[in-house]
């Protein structure tokens, strides 16, 4: 299995590219859009926040961390599912 400990899934919304003859997109340097870990960890985060039961709203230090890593997770899942076909 691939290491994933520093695999943020690659790019995920590109901002601008050009498709190269095989149909690859080709992304500009600096324009990369975000990444699929970023976009996973976005939406965890919604949902985390959108459960209200027992949220204390004075402490969400914890959160992002957890996002993350949940995000994490999802990404080295979707490459062992890659791995797998």
């Amino acid at each position: 299995m691939a290491d994933t400990k520093d695999d943020d899934g690659g790019q995920f919304f590109p901002t601008q590219g050009q498709m190269s003859p095989d149909g690859r997109i080709i992304l500009q340097e600096g324009l990369d859009g975000v990444s699929l870990l970023d976009w996973f960890a976005g939406q965890v985060l919604a949902g985390i926040c959108g459960d209200t039961a027992g949220i204390n709203d004075s402490d969400c230090s914890g959160y992002p961390l957890r996002a993350y890593r949940i995000a994490a997770a999802m990404v080295a899942e979707k490459r062992r599912r890659e791995l797998d076909r």
